[in-house]
């Protein structure tokens, strides 16, 4: 009886013991994928662009758009526009089919100048960035600054006519 008692014991140990270990693995598996999409994303999550207050030039139409690559890469494909940015919904409008595009912006903080009508009295606008990183991921980024991966390149989705001319890109200090 005392034996059975012992077997039993060793019995439980050791279901408690597998339970335990597919717990540790099911944490692990999704950590490993919290990780993988977080090396996914890493490039993109340094891409950023917003409106600014620069006057460069006034005499050209639009509106000067500051760009940040802060990862140690290039991007490509890259299309920047002005749109429409609705407050009460967190929604987002393409306004603008006009947008400054370059074949890569290196690392580093820029400047370029997007064409746009100009805002109304009761449109808020801010700028938008679609690219492709350095892994051949395409990503865009809206005026509200949440990031999006894609399934295609700015030249498609932004319905860039080819062939493609390039914006101007000045360095910033």
């Amino acid at each position: 009886m005392r034996r059975n008692r012992i077997m039993n014991m060793d019995l439980i140990f050791e279901v408690i013991q597998a339970v335990g270990t597919i717990v540790a693995i099911g944490f692990s598996t999704i950590q490993i994928r919290k990780d993988r999409i977080l090396r996914e994303k890493e490039q993109a999550l340094r891409i950023v662009c917003w409106m600014s207050d620069i006057e460069v030039n006034k005499k050209e139409p639009g509106c000067i758009v500051e760009i940040m690559n802060e990862s140690h890469e290039p991007i490509y494909n890259v299309a920047i526009s002005i749109d429409c940015v609705h407050y009460d919904e967190k929604n987002v409008d393409r306004v603008n089919d006009e947008c400054s595009y370059f074949r890569i912006i290196p690392p580093g903080h820029y400047l370029t100048r997007v064409k746009y009508g100009g805002g109304g009295m009761h449109a808020q606008f801010g700028a938008s960035i679609s690219f492709t990183d350095s892994k051949g991921k395409y990503w865009y980024r809206d005026s509200w600054g949440r990031l999006f991966k894609k399934k295609e390149n700015a030249i498609l989705t932004r319905n860039i006519p080819l062939p493609v001319g390039s914006g101007k890109l000045e360095k910033c200090d």
